[in-house]
């Protein structure tokens, strides 16, 4: 389940992708200096989550709007209540498909800024 700044989960959210990441520092050893070792860099993560749109009464003006826009990030398991990571994000993509005779699809990418924790 994905939690924003509120406390409030985004309401029909079908899906939730966290993807770490970690740079690769290329280094070298004195004991064979001919092969590549490499070593971890820094870290970074992002969020895309995929909603159904409300059909009544429908939000999209204002899910528009949460691109540029700075989030308290929680992600916690269903299963495990203590299993939660949390982080400062910046939403930079939202995603709206509109397919006549299906139901509305949104999506939202958040950019960590923080470290998770």
């Amino acid at each position: 389940m994905l939690i924003l700044l509120n406390d409030v989960a985004i309401a029909n959210s079908k899906s939730c992708d966290i993807n770490v990441n970690y740079e690769v520092l290329e280094t070298s050893s004195p004991d064979d200096g001919y092969a590549k070792h490499f070593i971890p860099g820094r870290m970074s993560w992002k969020v895309t989550t995929s909603y159904l749109v409300e059909a009544e009464g429908s939000p999209i003006k204002s899910h528009l709007s949460l691109p540029g826009k700075f989030f308290t990030i929680k992600v916690k398991s269903r299963a495990l209540s203590d299993d939660v990571v949390t982080g400062q994000a910046l939403c930079t993509d939202c995603k709206i498909t509109g397919t006549k005779g299906n139901l509305t699809q949104g999506s939202f990418t958040f950019l960590g800024i923080s470290a998770l924790k």
